[in-house]
Parts: C-alpha cells; structure tokens; sequence
C-alpha cells in the first residue's frame, strides 16, 4: 500500500482509529502517538513521504534484479527470443511445453 498524502484525509494526530478490523489498532494508534506526541502533523508527513519514497526504491531494484536475472536465464538456456516475444502474454504460454509444467498441470 502506497502513502500518496494519506494525511490530507487522516489526521495521524487526532483522526479516529477504528476497532475494525482488528480490535487492537486503537491501542496502536495510542502508542504510536504517545511516542510521536512532539512531533507535528507535517514532521509525520515529511517522513511518511521518506519511508514511502525509500520503500518504493527498493521495490523497484528487487524488480530490475529479478529481471535481470530472467534475461540472464533466457540468454543462457537459449530462450532470448521467446523472453522477447509478445505473443507470449502468461507464463503458463510459456511454459506450457516444458514437460515439468505439463507434469504440474496434470497433477491439477
């Protein structure tokens, strides 16, 4: 779940924190503000903004080096131009001749 100014429509500070759906969120959000109790709404904003900016940055470089990794794989086994492919949209299109995904179906 992405940030994007979720304190322009919830005040961290004051805003209400419901008991659903988990019952103990109200005594989070008590802890959390007890530890935050001099800190502004912006300075909370401010580092949302940082944990969410930091976050994303890893995602995407786990994404790359998973990538980069498929196209490795496809290089070596031969595969390049199927990797490429876009008449190729599922995995399932892709791996539907190899014997071990029939063998999966199968068991299905």
């Amino acid at each position: 779940m992405s940030y994007f100014g979720t304190f322009k429509r919830f005040d961290p500070i004051l805003g209400y924190v419901p008991a659903r759906p988990f019952s103990f969120l109200p005594q989070i959000a008590q802890r959390a503000r007890s530890l935050l109790r001099d800190r502004t709404t912006e300075q909370l904003d401010s580092a949302a903004d940082a944990i969410n900016f930091a976050i994303s940055a890893y995602f995407d470089e786990l994404k790359q080096d998973e990538i980069a990794k498929l196209l490795r794989q496809a290089i070596e086994t031969g595969d390049y131009e199927r990797f490429f492919d876009p008449t190729l949209t599922l995995a399932s299109d892709i791996t539907s001749e190899s014997g071990a995904a029939r063998g999966i179906a199968g068991n299905a």
